[in-house]
């Protein structure tokens, strides 16, 4: 259980871990009701014996670091949460997990912080993207949406471009790769072919 704000909620995990300690023979089943460029809807259905709990939840892709590389399994927990939420699972007062509640106040947050304007370097970095041959069609036009949107910042940019090329850090004077990007990954997996 974690302390928020004055109140108590309960994590997806610990809800789990209460039904499956309640309930012998339980059924989870996710669908993907949407998944494109900008969102992930999931619906979760939660069964209990002759019961039926349903839960929805929906991550924007790219509005975290997280969301960068995975929206669908962000929210699929939260859609599974709320359902054992639903059937009483861990609700102390709401519906809403911990989960759930740091997400929101991370986004709240963000928001309210002056946003640093992207750089040029990054803007032009995040142009070059779209002539990279092994980014595939929706990346691109997410990445041309982006680009006529012009609202992003330094951090969401950042972020973008870790996920494309990875990140490094300097150590010892030296820089050093801390996680490779999906192009290195496409990359060996289009050599190993």
């Amino acid at each position: 259980m974690i302390q928020i704000n004055g109140k108590d909620y309960v994590t997806v995990a610990e809800r789990l871990e209460k039904l499956h300690n309640e309930h012998k023979e339980v059924m989870i089943e996710t669908e993907i009701l949407r998944f494109d460029e900008e969102i992930v809807l999931v619906k979760a259905v939660l069964k209990i014996e002759e019961k039926q709990f349903i839960g929805h939840a929906q991550e924007i892709i790219g509005s975290s670091q997280v969301n960068s590389t995975s929206a669908l399994e962000n929210a699929e927990t939260s859609a599974v949460g709320r359902a054992l939420a639903f059937a009483g699972f861990g609700v102390h007062g709401g519906i809403a997990s911990a989960d759930e509640i740091i997400k929101a106040e991370n986004r709240t947050s963000k928001a309210s912080k002056t946003k640093e304007i992207v750089t040029e370097s990054q803007m032009d970095k995040i142009k070059s993207l779209l002539h990279e041959p092994l980014i595939t069609d929706p990346e691109r036009e997410r990445i041309k949406k982006i680009i006529a949107d012009n609202t992003l910042d330094k951090r969401s940019a950042s972020d973008l471009l870790s996920y494309f090329y990875g990140k490094s850090s300097v150590s010892n004077g030296s820089w050093k790769k801390v996680t490779q990007g999906v192009l290195s990954e496409r990359r060996v997996s289009t050599n190993a072919a």
